[in-house]
């Protein structure tokens, strides 16, 4: 299918197709690639529609999960579904995210979890100047979540109930992208190691917020609160 939300793909099977709404299921070795969403893959394909924004859904098992392949991370779960530029994986959670994009090459998520939401958007803020937005959530609902983050220089590594991160930076034609800041928020029986470059401490407590500034990527988090019984030992 051609167009700005065209895409490719290929299965060994397509069944149910429906010519009028563009829907359809596929199954067998199963491979969707489009330019703005990347690579996904799995044992089965439910093409729900096409228009007004992108709506399908991928399935896989325990030993051939269904996955995607995209700029801003990648994933195995048991289901993908993708809705417009929103990406919710569910069961068997596992992969990594770069929501500090290209240029910080530390600023990595690695998780496993229940089910995943990532999310990007960019609009136009004036015309020239545009706003990136990356946002990944991660929660429980059998087993709790863990996410290791690795950013200038750090090494955070939490278990919780859920986590939530988001990313933002500017966009100026003919200039460097410029990082707005970024903040990564546990909740719910958090336990957290955190590593810097001048010690490591331990961190128990109901709720934990890490941020950082504008531009500030090379020195990673730089701001830590955290709430509700809080044990600390280290550093």
């Amino acid at each position: 299918l051609e167009g700005e939300d065209g895409f490719t793909a290929r299965a060994e099977r397509v069944l149910d197709v429906d010519l009028e709404a563009f829907a359809l299921r596929a199954e067998g070795d199963v491979e969707f690639r489009s330019a703005r969403l990347g690579r996904l893959g799995g044992d089965e394909l439910e093409l729900i529609a096409i228009t007004p924004v992108p709506h399908f859904f991928l399935r896989g098992s325990a030993a051939t999960p269904a996955y995607f392949v995209s700029e801003h991370g990648q994933a195995t779960a048991r289901e993908v579904e993708v809705t417009g530029e929103t990406l919710v994986a569910r069961g068997d959670v596992a992969g990594s995210a770069r929501l500090a994009g290209e240029r910080d090459k530390a600023g990595e998520y690695r998780f496993r979890g229940d089910e995943l939401t990532l999310n990007y958007s960019e609009d136009e803020l004036i015309p020239g100047e545009r706003l990136r937005i990356l946002r990944l959530q991660l929660k429980r609902v059998q087993n709790p979540v863990s996410l290791t983050a690795t950013t200038g220089g750090q090494t955070v590594v939490l278990a919780s109930d859920s986590v939530a991160s988001e990313y933002r930076e500017r966009r100026v034609e003919g200039l460097p992208d410029a990082e707005l800041g970024s903040l990564l928020i546990a909740e719910g029986a958090v336990h957290a190691d955190v590593v810097t470059g001048e010690g490591e401490f331990t961190l128990d407590c109901a709720r934990v917020e890490l941020a950082r500034g504008p531009g500030t990527g090379a020195q990673g988090f730089r701001q830590l609160v955290a709430d509700g019984e809080v044990r600390f030992q280290g550093l």
